[in-house]
């Protein structure tokens, strides 16, 4: 059953984050469409290195009363925590990811393109005014972000994708 925690921010909250809404994954709706099972196993093994990977969006202007962020982690202990957009009071959903999804995931969201991507100079891509969409993956040596708001690059899309899928299948709203 998924864990759910009340977040009220603050009244300027929604004025600090500027992005834009993504969309959740596509599916049939079922939880193995996309490949991934919350019901698989739990004998496979994750990088050593990775501790993190947040995915997180926003855009303004926004009112007091408004949820204008969204964001969707994973952390290595395969905790899952989405915060939806639109959602106010803001409620941070919970869920424990499978070690298999978990073991499928981690290649993709520290693959070393993305990490050289999201560690390098501002990209092209992400310079819009009135909204955000950025990327962080934390390793055993650090942090890397950027913000990836209209990036394609393949790396982005296949993290995107892979974050995306996880959130639909353990999360997915009602």
């Amino acid at each position: 059953m998924p864990k759910t925690h009340s977040v009220l921010g603050s009244p300027f909250g929604c004025l600090a984050m500027l992005a834009i809404v993504f969309c959740f994954g596509c599916g049939d709706g079922s939880p193995a469409s996309e490949g991934m099972n919350p019901q698989d196993g739990d004998d496979a093994g994750v990088d050593p290195d990775f501790r993190s990977f947040r995915l997180s969006s926003g855009g303004g202007p926004c009112n007091v009363e408004d949820d204008c962020s969204a964001s969707i982690e994973l952390s290595m202990d395969a905790t899952l925590r989405v915060d939806r957009w639109g959602e106010f009071p803001v409620v941070v959903h919970e869920a424990t990811v499978s070690a298999k999804d978990l073991a499928t995931a981690v290649p993709v969201l520290t693959d070393p393109e993305l990490v050289a991507l999201l560690g390098g100079p501002v990209l092209s891509c992400s310079l819009v005014t009135d909204s955000v969409v950025s990327m962080e993956v934390v390793l055993a040596d650090g942090a890397q972000r950027n913000d990836i708001t209209t990036c394609e690059d393949p790396p982005i899309e296949a993290a995107l994708a892979t974050i995306r899928e996880l959130s639909e299948t353990y999360l997915r709203e009602d």
